[in-house]
């Protein structure tokens, strides 16, 4: 089924005809169970589509139902083809290196490790960037979930360099996590 970020608008769609419509013809509900139980969107005219703010809750079981009524009782309902995932939580991510607080020498090789958890199986590759000022941001490039590699540190002092992993589910919820900072030092001794 689908994968839908929690606690954001989702366009609900239908197509219905009918005569005698009252003015807010479309019922609109969820089932978080699969179908056992239901509980009211909406009512609305019959636009053929409602912007529905998404709950928090998270579930795999998820079906919306359509229900068109007429001024003379008659009625009919069409639910999801599928049940969908509502997914609000991102991916948890945690670093081990950089620490922070380290001093390495420009042009030396930093490792960079870094793990990530999901409560769905599907997450995109982790985006790893470095900064030399905390605002702006460079692109090492995007990693597996879980990993190591070796960072060239630039040509370039710094004292509050930082390193930053961003992982993004398939739902769009993200988590970024920045390393403390540490020195680049490009001096020469003199």
């Amino acid at each position: 089924g689908e994968l839908v970020k929690g606690n954001t608008t989702y366009k609900i769609s239908w197509q219905a005809k009918g005569i005698n419509l009252p003015a807010e013809p479309i019922a609109l509900e969820l089932s978080s169970d699969n179908g056992t139980t239901w509980s009211k969107i909406a009512s609305t005219t019959n636009s053929g589509s409602y912007d529905w703010k998404t709950p928090t809750a998270n579930s795999n079981q998820n079906l919306i139902r359509a229900t068109i009524s007429d001024t003379t009782g008659h009625f009919k309902k069409t639910k999801s083809a599928s049940a969908f995932t509502i997914d609000s939580l991102p991916p948890v991510l945690t670093i081990s290196n950089p620490a922070g607080g380290e001093t390495l020498a420009a042009g030396s090789t930093l490792a960079l490790n870094w793990a990530t958890v999901e409560s769905l199986p599907a997450t995109t590759p982790v985006r790893i960037e470095y900064s030399l000022d905390g605002v702006t941001w460079t692109l090492l490039g995007d990693y597996e979930l879980n990993g190591t590699t070796n960072f060239s540190l630039p040509q370039a002092s710094s004292s509050i360099a930082q390193i930053r992993f961003t992982a993004t589910d398939l739902a769009g919820n993200k988590t970024a996590v920045t390393s403390a900072p540490f020195t680049i030092d490009y001096t020469p001794p003199t």
